[in-house]
This record gives C-alpha cells, structure tokens and sequence, in this order.
C-alpha cells in the first residue's frame, strides 16, 4: 500500500516549513502526485522484473530425440537470461551426450544487437563441445543486428521442421514413419 509514501509527504512539507520555506498548495499537490507516481512506477517495475524471473526461469531445453536438444527462447529475454540459458542448454548437451542442437529463435522478441551477440554463444559452446548447432528464425533482422560478425560457418534454416531434420541427420537418427498397419486394421473394420 502507498501508506509510507502518503506519510512522507507531511513530512517533507514540515521539513521545508522548518527550514523556512512556505510551501503552495500547488506545490503540496505535485509533490504529493510525485511521490505517488514514484510508488505505482516502482511497483510496476517491481511486478515485471518478477514476471521476466519467471518467465526466464520456465525457459529449459529438451530432448527431441536420443542425440538431439532443443532450446526454444521464448519471449522477451535479456541477453542476460538468453546467456544463461543457453548455458543451461550447454550442461543439458553434456549430460545428454547429445550430437546436435536446435536453437529456435522463432519466439523470441524482436532482436537487438546484444540478444544476437548473446544468441551466437550457442554456436560458440557447440564447436566446444563438438556438436552440430542449427539456428532456426536467425532471420534477416538478426542478421542485422550483428553487423559485422561473420555467420557463414552458421547452420540456418527457416522452420522447425527444417532444423529438425538437419539436427536429426546430425545425429544419426532420422524420423520414421508411422505404420500403416493400424489403418489398413481400420478399413478391414468398417
């Protein structure tokens, strides 16, 4: 509640008072609209940082298939949090032995030059580590925004489906299709 603001008023004015100042009413009225706005801007802050927390937090990569991690960034993410995650995404590589990644950009907010320098660090770990890393949604905007950083050795594609198979083909696997059998059951019963 705005209480303590609502009290720091008073106490301002009789501050000035003691000082010898003579403060308006018109000045009692912006100070106490100032102080107010302060409280409801802190508040709001205060409200998205622990909203981008969470959301940051509820960011993890997966596995797709036996050799193969997916980091979908999602959303509007600090380079900060896009580093950290993909740190995150680098210890799920170790642990998964994994041969390939796939890194989606897709949703995440627009770019900015820091979230790309911070996204290509997902490059960086996977040459590290010896693995493939496909970038899908590194589109023209991004690219832009890095400028001068050169992205030939980079795997890109547009889609989902298209880095999958990449990552999968990487790896070793690849997508089977499913069985007829259960349909040609299905026409047998009708």
């Amino acid at each position: 509640t705005p209480t303590p603001v609502l009290r720091v008023v008073p106490a301002l004015l009789a501050a000035f008072r003691a000082e010898g100042a003579q403060p308006t009413g018109t000045f009692e009225d912006a100070l106490q609209a100032v102080c107010l706005e302060g409280y409801v801007r802190g508040r709001e802050e205060a409200i998205e940082k622990r909203v981008r927390r969470t959301h940051e937090q509820s960011v993890a990569p997966f596995t797709l298939a036996p050799g193969v991690v997916v980091l979908r960034l999602v959303g509007d993410l600090t380079a900060d949090a896009i580093v950290a995650t993909i740190e995150e995404l680098g210890r799920a590589l170790f642990r998964q032995d994994a041969r390939a990644c796939i890194v989606d950009l897709n949703p995440l907010a627009a770019p900015t030059p820091r979230r790309a320098r911070a996204v290509l660090t997902a490059e960086e770990l996977a040459r590290t580590l010896g693995i493939t890393c496909v970038f899908c949604g590194l589109d023209a905007r991004w690219l832009e925004e890095l400028g001068d950083v050169d992205v030939t050795q980079l795997t890109v594609v547009a889609t989902f489906a298209e880095a999958t198979t990449l990552a999968l083909a990487a790896a070793g696997s690849r997508v089977a299709r499913a069985s007829r059998i259960p349909s040609a059951l299905r026409g047998l019963l009708r």
